[in-house]
């Protein structure tokens, strides 16, 4: 009877990933944007499973641009709930120089195994495309915010740097580091390997690590879709 239930909720948990990557979807394909999405869900006999959802998506004007990143991470080993995450972050660029810039943020971050509830957190700053060429994408950002949990309100430093390497037409690896200083200190870093099967669809393997104080690690295999 355990074994059932434990599945039934597995089942639970990818139906709700794959609701949230066609809701994205179906919303993306309505304006002109660039943006993608991917699916992963490793199930290893009936004992063990990942799962992660994410929907990038972007929306380039003269001097502006406006992004948005949905994340959802969970993770289940010998019937015990290890990871229950939900993470969205919208971004407003403009651009100051060709190499600077200025952003507003705004993330909404709820986890159910948190005992500090939910993390709202605000802010702005300033953003560096350190080095662009043919292969190298290299961006950093920094910015002062304010964060809202159940235990504290207070101001808080963010940096946020990301390195993307086109190691061929069809392969790239890409690498998100975000930190958060202040009473508890967050850590949030994404590694990604994509390969493109067609202009569309992709494949590949995701890791993400995160410190909300407690370690967490989520591999997993992904497919993914372009617009």
């Amino acid at each position: 009877m355990i074994l059932k239930n434990g599945m039934n909720n597995k089942t639970k948990k990818i139906i709700f990933g794959f609701i949230v990557l066609f809701t994205f979807m179906v919303i993306s394909a309505s304006v002109a944007a660039d943006g993608s999405a991917k699916f992963g869900a490793t199930l290893i006999n009936t004992d063990s499973t990942t799962i992660k959802t994410s929907v990038d998506q972007i929306w380039e004007l003269e001097t502006i641009e406006v992004s948005l990143e949905v994340d959802y991470l969970y993770k289940e080993q010998d019937n015990i709930v290890k990871m229950n995450k939900f993470n969205t972050v919208n971004k407003i660029n403009i651009d100051l120089t060709e190499k600077y810039y200025g952003f507003s943020v705004l993330s909404y971050d709820t986890d159910k195994l948190r005992l500090s509830g939910d993390r709202i957190v605000g802010g702005a700053g300033f953003g560096w495309r350190i080095f662009r060429n043919d292969k190298w994408r290299i961006s950093n950002e920094s910015s002062i915010a304010y964060l809202t949990t159940d235990e504290v309100s207070e101001a808080i430093y963010r940096n946020s740097l990301w390195v993307a390497y086109k190691l061929s037409d069809n392969l790239s690896i890409t690498n998100k580091i975000l930190t958060e200083t202040g009473t508890s200190d967050y850590l949030r870093n994404e590694t990604a390997i994509t390969y493109d099967l067609t202009e569309l669809i992709t494949v590949g393997f995701s890791n993400t690590y995160t410190e909300d104080p407690i370690d967490n690690n989520v591999l997993s295999v992904t497919i993914g879709v372009k617009w």
